[in-house]
């Protein structure tokens, strides 16, 4: 069972599976994710080891849903 405590109202922004999957597709590691985006390495670890997941809020999840789909798209391109 797991013991991460957060908001009734809040819900994951990923699974560990996507997020393990998006670093890949962006070809960083789990400490080159880090630096990019100012995210502590140990964070990093916990969120593809499963032992937490940063959550938001409903209407915060629909907003980080937008950026990132228009990340992931950018970076595709890039990649072009």
């Amino acid at each position: 069972m797991s013991k991460i405590k957060r908001k009734v109202d809040e819900v994951p922004l990923f699974t560990t599976q996507e997020f393990l999957a998006y670093r890949n597709f962006l070809g960083l590691t789990q400490e080159g994710f880090a630096i990019k985006f100012g995210v502590p390495l140990g964070t990093i670890r916990n969120w593809e080891q499963g032992l937490c997941l940063p959550a938001v809020s409903p209407e915060k999840l629909r907003l980080v849903n937008k950026v990132l789909a228009f990340k992931k798209k950018e970076d595709k391109n890039n990649l072009k």
